[in-house]
């Protein structure tokens, strides 16, 4: 192997004097270069942002590509995320993203996202949260609901106001559920308002 690494080294080099600094030549194993990335792991919560504002927001992800949190919110979703918070002016950089990376819906993994999410919950201590799906929205609402009849209304988890809403992978494919999710983030907006004015 050494002797073909050796080779394939030569070539490389060869490449850059001809064609300049579009090629990078990597000065590591071809072992290491072609190893397969770290599987992504399932059935976790991965917490990251803020607690400035006293915003949290949890959705589920079973992408690989969606599993970090900068990853995320370069994705088609996160961008989408993004927007929606701004559209009430709310900053993704002062909210609390937990991230729900699923493996499978079977009762051992559902406990597992449950007891994470709970137990960050309590340390991060919002003041709201806001589910974008209904993976989330059962845990807090202790339901079994799809997002039709957890949305649209506020409930209390521990000290923190909750509300529910579409996911955004579902707002990419069902543009016509945008204004649903508008109207949930206006009601979020006006808690937001009104908890700030008592303060």
């Amino acid at each position: 192997m050494t002797i073909i690494n050796d080779q394939v080294q030569q070539f490389l080099e060869q490449e850059i004097e001809l064609y300049g600094d579009d090629f990078v030549v990597s000065r590591e194993p071809l072992s290491t270069a072609l190893r397969p990335p770290a599987p992504v792991q399932k059935n976790t919560v991965i917490c990251s942002g803020s607690v400035e504002s006293g915003i949290a927001v949890a959705l589920d992800t079973t992408r690989p590509e969606e599993s970090e949190p900068d990853a995320f919110w370069n994705s088609e979703n996160g961008e989408l995320l993004s927007k929606i918070l701004a559209s009430v002016d709310f900053d993704r950089n002062k909210v609390l993203l937990f991230l729900l990376v699923k493996g499978d819906d079977t009762p051992q993994s559902v406990a597992s996202i449950t007891s994470q999410l709970i137990e960050r919950l309590q340390t991060a201590n919002p003041a709201f949260i806001l589910c974008f799906g209904k993976t989330a929205g059962q845990i807090l609402y202790k339901s079994r609901d799809d997002v039709d009849n957890m949305r649209g209304k506020v409930q209390d988890y521990n000290s923190a106001h909750v509300i529910v809403t579409h996911h955004p992978a579902i707002l990419i494919n069902n543009s016509r559920l945008k204004r649903e999710t508008w109207e949930d983030m206006k009601m979020l907006q006006r808690l937001y308002n009104n908890r700030t004015q008592v303060n």
